[in-house]
């Protein structure tokens, strides 16, 4: 985690839908994408909402408590547009299960036709 911001999960849990990975995350997200793309300003590049778990502390907590899984992050991108974003994979995984995560970000991005990325 960077920096003295606010972590991303307690905006998330003050709207009153609970915990952060539980029922009303997606919701959330989707509601909050929509307000940013409502913002009346000019912008470059990425504009949206990302969740990075290894950049926000709150994110951080819940990834090592088990709050939420990576294919909830990537569940969530398909609302807010950027993907998997700095998420924290075991060294020791699998080749063949890393690529089949990757194939799931392709899916959703061909399937939504936008794009999202891993990293």
């Amino acid at each position: 985690p960077m920096g003295d911001a606010s972590p991303l999960t307690g905006s998330f849990e003050s709207l009153g839908l609970g915990s952060f990975g539980q029922s009303g995350t997606l919701a959330a997200a989707a509601l909050v994408t929509g307000a940013l793309k409502e913002l009346p300003v000019d912008t470059c590049g990425y504009c949206g909402l990302m969740l990075p778990p290894l950049e926000d502390a709150g994110l951080a907590r819940g990834a090592a408590d088990g709050a939420y899984r990576i294919h909830d992050l990537l569940a969530y991108s398909a609302v807010c547009g950027l993907g998997l974003d700095t998420v924290p994979v075991p060294g020791d995984v699998p080749k063949a299960k890393l690529a089949a995560l990757l194939l799931d970000v392709a899916a959703l991005a061909f399937r939504l036709n936008k794009p999202l990325t891993a990293r």
